[in-house]
């Protein structure tokens, strides 16, 4: 016998996570759960890997050999001076837990 389970007839339509949020309702993340409709994270909020970054005490230091990671067509060979004092910093806090 057949499950009537995932089963639709010729006038249902099977949406997708994709489809259902795009409909305006579902969960593509949960679903199961009464999370409400997906809502992607807005530019205000601060990313988690921010917050790391920043409680790291050397955000100066990682942005600095990010943008010259980045400015330099991600050479990391033309970073050297920022990543040796990324190094560092990170080597200081590590020292001080």
């Amino acid at each position: 016998m057949a499950s009537a389970v995932n089963q639709t007839t010729s006038t249902e339509v099977a949406l997708s996570p994709v489809a259902t949020t795009a409909a305006g309702g579902g969960n593509p993340i949960c679903e199961e759960c009464d999370a409400g409709p997906y809502t992607p994270e807005t530019e205000d909020e601060v990313d988690e890997y921010d917050q790391i970054i920043e409680r790291s005490g050397c955000a100066k230091e990682h942005y600095s050999l990010q943008d010259c990671y980045h400015d330099n067509n991600r050479m990391w060979a033309k970073c050297k001076v920022e990543m040796d004092n990324f190094r560092v910093c990170m080597s200081a806090m590590a020292a001080k837990r």
